[in-house]
């Protein structure tokens, strides 16, 4: 898939628009959970959830991350499903849409992340924690 393919996808109607005749698909539960883990359990758990995905369906993905109209979703998403990108079998241009919708501003990660030891993410613009990879016990994560 080019990254002119998928570029279109990044401008799907937004979530109150969306409709999927499916009751639950990996990948809106994969971008829910990416948003809003704090409320449904922790990093590490999204973390090996992840990890035991097959595979994200990279257009179904790009559509559903546009519907939530949040710039630091794309850096959030970007950044974790860049660490099982060939697992998921998620192209680079996947990628490549992510960083061209998501802001210049750098962010964290979490809320409270400043209070902890943290790098920088610099492709995602986004403060990691340092020991991220420690969070999942198979190494499927690897910080940068």
């Amino acid at each position: 898939m080019l990254c002119g393919e998928l570029r279109p996808l990044f401008h799907a109607p937004r979530r109150d628009h969306y409709v999927e005749s499916e009751v639950c698909v990996g990948w809106a539960a994969t971008v829910d959970g990416i948003n809003d883990y704090e409320k449904s359990g922790s990093l590490e758990e999204l973390l090996r959830c992840i990890g035991m995905i097959a595979y994200l369906d990279p257009v179904k993905l790009a559509r559903y991350l546009h519907c939530y109209n949040k710039t630091i979703l794309y850096q959030k998403a970007g950044y974790i499903l860049e660490h099982y990108k060939d697992a998921l079998k998620l192209p680079d241009s996947f990628f490549k849409g992510c960083r061209s919708e998501m802001p210049k501003s750098k962010r964290y990660l979490y809320r409270g992340l400043q209070r902890e030891p943290h790098i920088l993410s610099k492709g995602w613009a986004l403060y990691v924690p340092v020991d991220l990879s420690v969070l999942t016990r198979k190494g499927a994560f690897i910080s940068e």
